[in-house]
């Protein structure tokens, strides 16, 4: 697991600094912050002593996390791709704030992540493909 958390540590912040040169915004800067959190919880695995410290990096990855796609969203061209990335920022941060209520905390936090990694995934294909249009300057200063 921890090697899994490595990976996405490294490969979410490559992405969010591709991410900055195809959409303007600060979308970029929550992938940046979502892989240096995932890289926190890497380091504080749970167990290892006191759980502040995977706590406050779980949270912060969460949060950057689901706040990637609605960053990104006034940036993107076309109504659909904008409620796909809000609809998607959305849905992973309800389902990442109920698994703080409840017993099924570890199902909404697959459901939250799963959501949040397949708009990234989802959106770093198109990019790579080619296929993602141009995004405005709904970011940029007038």
């Amino acid at each position: 697991m921890t090697a899994g958390f490595i990976a996405f540590g490294l490969g979410v912040p490559a992405f969010g600094l591709a991410l900055r040169k195809a959409c303007p915004g600060p979308a970029w800067m929550s992938a940046v912050a979502t892989g240096i959190a995932t890289l926190g919880v890497a380091a504080f695995p749970l167990g290892d002593g006191p759980d502040t410290a995977h706590a406050v990096c779980a949270g912060a990855g969460y949060a950057t996390l689901a706040a990637v796609p609605l960053l990104a969203a006034p940036s993107l061209r076309g109504a659909t791709a904008q409620r796909i990335s809000v609809a998607a920022g959305v849905a992973s941060a309800v389902a990442l704030a109920a698994t703080t209520v409840g017993t099924a905390s570890g199902l909404w936090q697959r459901i939250g992540l799963t959501v949040g990694d397949a708009w990234i995934v989802a959106t770093a294909l198109r990019m790579v493909a080619g296929t993602m249009p141009p995004c405005s300057s709904g970011w940029t200063s007038k």
